[in-house]
C-alpha cells in the first residue's frame, strides 16, 4: 500500500465535467418514451430523477442498482407501457468525445499531480457511463484511481465507497459534492 500525504476526491459531473448526457443522452432516451407514452419530456425525467432518488434513499437497494441510468430507464418507460430500445450506456459510448472539461481542469490536475498526492475520482456515476467520458478526454491517465458505486459497492453517502484511502493519507480533500 503506497502511503500518500494528500489525497484528493475529486467529483466529475459539474465539477470537473460536463457529459454528454444532457446534450446527447437524455433527448433520445426521453424522445422514445414521449413518442410512445404521450407524456412529455420534463414529465418523464421528473420519474426518472425521482426513481433514483428513491433508489439512493432506500438502502435495501444495491448501490450500483440505484445508479443505473439503464435500468431506471427501463422501470420508468415500462410504467408507462413502453419498451425502451435506445441504451444509456451505449449513447454515452457513442457521444462521449461530446463532454468537455470545466475551468481547464486538465491543466489543474497536471499541477496538482505529485508522488506524496494522491488524485482519485470519487464519483456516484457507474464505470460504465463514467470511463468512457474520462478516456474520451484524455483525464483517466491522470488519476491514481477512480472510485464509482460498482468499484467497492457503495454510494459517497456509505463509508464501503471510499474503500481503503482515507487511511492511507494524514489529509483527505473532497472536491465537488
Amino acid at each position: 500500500m503506497t502511503p500518500y500525504q494528500t489525497v484528493v476526491f475529486i467529483d466529475l459531473d459539474a465539477t470537473l465535467i460536463i457529459n454528454p448526457f444532457d446534450r446527447a443522452v437524455w433527448p433520445v432516451i426521453l424522445g422514445e418514451i414521449v413518442a410512445q407514452s404521450g407524456q412529455t419530456p420534463e414529465h418523464i425525467l421528473d420519474l426518472i430523477a425521482a426513481e433514483n432518488a428513491a433508489r439512493q434513499a432506500d438502502d435495501r437497494v444495491p448501490p450500483v442498482q440505484a445508479m443505473d441510468w439503464d435500468d431506471i430507464s427501463r422501470v420508468v418507460a415500462g410504467r408507462l407501457g413502453v419498451t425502451l430500445t435506445a441504451s444509456v450506456e451505449a449513447l454515452v459510448r457513442q457521444h462521449a468525445a461530446q463532454s468537455s472539461i470545466l475551468d481547464a481542469g486538465d491543466a489543474v490536475l497536471r499541477e496538482l499531480a505529485a508522488p506524496h498526492r494522491a488524485l482519485v475520482v470519487a464519483t456516484k456515476g457507474l464505470a460504465k457511463y463514467q470511463r468512457p467520458v474520462l478516456d474520451a478526454l484524455g483525464l483517466t491517465p491522470l488519476f491514481t484511481s477512480i472510485l464509482t458505486p460498482d468499484a467497492h459497492n457503495g454510494l459517497k453517502k456509505h463509508r464501503a465507497f471510499f474503500g481503503e484511502w482515507p487511511e492511507r493519507a494524514r489529509l483527505a480533500v473532497m472536491v465537488g459534492d
